[in-house]
């Protein structure tokens, strides 16, 4: 993997935007680069499907970190978000003037056809009809501004078993009330106009367990138990699915 290019610089300054607008338990996920370095493993993949350069619009950028990590390795990101909060604005601003879009609108993305080489969700898809949209009208408005040949990338997509979830169930804490199974997942995108390069499940331990064995220096913990959650029968309780489609 290529070095990285102030990425945890631009998360931090991110973090710190938002604390003065917003309770940052919400940005907790990007607290500190214990937190941010979840979202390197998801680098690779990025690289094996994109080309550099690549245009890609970060679909619900929320506070712009996965659009500072697209940029940090290369690639050229279009930060949109619905209904930003205070402090999403004051942070996508200050990350990326005029560089990136808002809107009212659930589904509807605000982009000429064929504009973008991939769109990157990253823990969003799943959150859809909370905002009013559906998932199905949201696969063919990202199928229809993908160039032809352009992915789908998705991470952050809860699977129905996950322990995470069930550890949230049984102490009545929020959890993900959309969940989806790798072949439920595929047969919607399979319908509206893409192809599923791949499926991987990701992540079988609580993030913030994650977190605290990057601060004791035993990441190499972390990544096993992703190895882990990708094999029979740990991945039905993986936390996670990582999706990788193709527009036809």
């Amino acid at each position: 993997m290529q070095k990285i290019t102030g990425y945890f610089e631009r998360v931090a300054a991110i973090y710190q935007t938002v604390l003065a607008y917003e309770d940052g338990s919400i940005a907790s996920h990007i607290k500190d680069r214990y937190a941010a370095a979840e979202y390197l493993k998801y680098v690779p993949v990025l690289q094996q499907h994109l080309a550099p350069r690549a245009t890609v619009l970060d679909w619900g950028a929320q506070y712009g970190h996965i659009s500072a990590l697209l940029e940090s390795f290369g690639f050229r990101p279009t930060s949109y978000v619905v209904r930003p909060t205070p402090g999403a604005v004051a942070a996508l601003e200050r990350q990326f003037p005029g560089r990136w879009v808002k809107s009212e609108e659930a589904i509807a993305l605000p982009f000429q056809d064929g504009t973008f080489d991939a769109v990157v969700s990253s823990g969003v898809f799943e959150h859809v009809p909370e905002y009013g949209g559906c998932f199905t009208g949201s696969v063919r408005e990202i199928c229809r501004v993908l160039k032809p040949g352009g992915h789908f990338i998705l991470w952050k997509l809860p699977q129905p078993a996950a322990l995470s979830e069930i550890k949230s169930d049984l102490i009545g804490k929020w959890s993900h009330p959309f969940r989806f199974t790798p072949n439920g997942i595929s047969m919607l995108l399979e319908r509206d106009g893409f192809d599923v390069v791949s499926i991987e499940c990701d992540g079988i331990m609580f993030a913030s367990i994650n977190v605290l064995l990057r601060k004791a220096r035993m990441s190499v913990i972390t990544r096993g138990l992703d190895a882990l959650a990708k094999l029979w029968p740990f991945r039905v309780f993986a936390n996670d699915l990582v999706v990788v489609a193709k527009k036809r």
